[in-house]
């Protein structure tokens, strides 16, 4: 993963607000630079037809003054960051959010995209989808998705549910890198039985579950001696469920800065079919998200 740089997204909303607080939090513990990028969503105006057409000059005189608009606020965000210390740059586009924001992450090789999430449920999420969650899925870089401000002495408390995959290595990895200072990394692994909802196990269920649960509990103990430091302990705890509902519910008994988890990476009809726990969490906790992508 390149540190070259930090693209964090704004339309100058409370949301966005809160994801440029994010940026800035690590952008800082980086060193490295924050680009700010706002999408216009202006419509195209170059049209490829057989004939030949003229814009109106209100619209171009429009379109020209909301850049101008918009300019200035991404200066006057520029100046305010700026007088904390980071390196900022910033960029406004024409294209639409998604589309502005991971261009701007592949021009700069960044390492990660912050971004902030409105929210939508329902009928507004199935019509408009998400931009929070397409960039998710498509970012060549690792993102964050902000749900309310950053702390403001940095993470302290980070959730990082773990399958024991080689990406789970890394990403522990990261999520102890992300602590400031003095904090603690509870990993949660959860596991279900094949077929357990309509009891395919029978008598057996009992003794397979009491093995599984046993043999995770001591392999996450070796995770525990061998990721926790003295600064940054890593408490480990294992349960039968589905990981989705069981992140979400984690979240719900406790405060956590920050939920740091990986991506699989699964597409086309392994994505239909079985979904994805990252986009998962990002549609349902209210927690700040991290998700990291190992392999680029």
């Amino acid at each position: 993963m390149s540190d070259t740089c930090i693209v964090v997204a704004t339309d100058f909303s409370d949301q966005a607000n809160d994801a440029i607080s994010h940026a800035a939090v690590i952008a800082k513990a980086r060193n490295v630079e924050l680009v700010l990028v706002h999408a216009l969503s202006m419509p195209d105006t170059g049209y490829n037809l057989p004939y030949s057409y003229r814009v109106p000059e209100a619209y171009l005189e429009l379109a020209n003054e909301i850049r101008q608009k918009s300019e200035a606020k991404l200066d006057k965000e520029k100046k305010r960051l700026e007088g904390l210390g980071l390196r900022v740059s910033i960029r406004c586009e024409a294209e639409m959010p998604d589309r502005s924001i991971l261009d701007a992450a592949k021009a700069c090789d960044a390492g990660l995209i912050v971004i902030g999430s409105h929210g939508r449920k329902g009928l507004a999420r199935f019509l408009l989808g998400s931009v929070a969650e397409h960039v998710a899925r498509h970012a060549p870089c690792d993102v964050l998705v902000a749900r309310g401000p950053a702390p403001e002495d940095g993470y302290h408390k980070l959730l990082v549910p773990t399958d024991f995959s080689e990406v789970g290595e890394l990403v522990v990895e990261q999520a102890i890198g992300l602590v400031d200072g003095k904090g603690e990394v509870d990993l949660l692994h959860c596991w279900e039985l094949p077929g357990a909802p309509v009891n395919y196990w029978g008598a057996t269920d009992y003794g397979l579950c009491e093995s599984i649960n046993k043999g995770a509990e001591e392999f996450g103990s070796k995770w525990v001696s061998r990721f926790g430091t003295d600064d940054v302990p890593v408490v480990f705890s294992a349960e039968r469920g589905d990981p989705r509902r069981s992140i979400e519910d984690r979240t719900k008994e406790h405060s956590y800065d920050l939920v740091v988890m990986g991506s699989h990476h699964r597409k086309g009809m392994q994505r239909l079919l079985l979904g994805s726990v990252a986009e998962t969490t990002l549609r349902h906790v209210k927690t700040s998200v991290y998700i990291t992508k190992p392999v680029r």
